[in-house]
């Protein structure tokens, strides 16, 4: 009798795949989470339906977008990485080189744009 999660369908030809990401989602909730418990009453359903977001869903599930990882490993692993950054997006080396044209000193020497587009 938990009526809480219920999401329309969109039923126009035009919007057939609308809500199918909702859709799934609350298909996954009731048959992993749901469907596997007696709940005995709104406040104990809603409880269990946020743990499962929150501690679960969000966290532990592994997705098929970040590698099979879930989004705890995939963000500790990417957090682990060094950020590379490209020599022209790097701050100039020295106040001069700020005003001056790139490559025109010694320490930026390797700053080399190409004009023609």
């Amino acid at each position: 009798m938990l009526f809480l999660f219920t999401v329309s369908s969109p039923r126009s030809p035009r919007n057939c795949w609308d809500n199918a990401v909702a859709e799934r989602f609350f298909l996954n909730l009731k048959m992993e989470r749901v469907w596997q418990r007696q709940y005995a009453n709104h406040a104990e359903a809603k409880a269990d339906v946020i743990d499962y977001i929150l501690g679960f869903y969000n966290c532990k599930r592994i997705i098929s977008a970040l590698g099979n990882l879930s989004p705890v490993v995939y963000e500790r692993k990417m957090a682990a990485q060094p950020i590379v950054v490209s020599e022209i997006t790097s701050p100039p080396h020295s106040a001069s080189c700020a005003t001056d044209t790139p490559g025109s000193h010694a320490c930026c020497a390797s700053l080399r744009f190409n004009s023609s587009g």
